[in-house]
């Protein structure tokens, strides 16, 4: 049973302990440091995306990455398919 709480106890332990410890080493005299420029951020349309996806019959997602730009491409692309499809369907019958 004691094992049940060992966790729970070490985990309260080190959230008291931990601030305690920050406060300490803000006392210290900080060492001199070359301030680095921040990097330039990347523009909207060539920031990646990730996301998990399951293709269709299997039960494997897959982590797909892809800029804004692509995703963007690929719902033009699907919504002409879609366009496409309807059009030849409508006017096949």
């Amino acid at each position: 049973m004691t094992n049940r709480f060992a966790a729970p106890l070490a985990l309260l332990a080190l959230s008291v302990a931990v601030p305690g410890f920050a406060a300490a080493n803000q006392a210290a005299p900080a060492e001199p440091t070359t301030e680095q420029p921040a990097p330039e951020a990347t523009p909207a349309k060539e920031r990646k995306v990730c996301r998990t996806e399951t293709a269709t019959g299997s039960v494997m997602p897959k982590r797909v990455c892809r800029t804004v730009a692509q995703i963007e491409e690929d719902q033009r692309n699907a919504e002409r398919f879609r366009d496409q499809q309807n059009r030849m369907g409508a006017s096949g019958r």
